[in-house]
């Protein structure tokens, strides 16, 4: 039987936030091997603005590696606004 794409809802309410990356994000390793801890960084760093959230985790990224990543990454991070007319802010930082 083929496989069945499901759809999945869930509340996003003004002020929201949601943090998209790539696996080369969570597996960059520093030079004892450990991964990139990410869940631990965002709550550090997270704000109202984007690119201020994304510039200090790829900063704190390039950090952990060595400023040397060995694979693609990639940081989304999309908002939705507060108020009614305020445009919605995304911003994408790849390493």
């Amino acid at each position: 039987m083929p496989a069945v794409a499901r759809r999945a809802q869930a509340p996003f309410a003004d002020g929201d936030q949601l943090l998209l990356y790539t696996d080369g994000v969570i597996e960059a390793r520093d030079e004892v091997r450990e991964y990139f801890p990410l869940l631990e960084r965002v709550p550090r760093h997270i704000c109202d603005e984007p690119s201020r959230t994304l510039a200090a985790l790829h900063d704190e990224l390039l950090a952990h590696v060595g400023d040397r990543l060995h694979d693609d990454a990639a940081l989304l991070l999309l908002r939705k606004p507060v108020a009614e007319g305020v445009p919605a802010t995304a911003e994408v930082r790849m390493a």
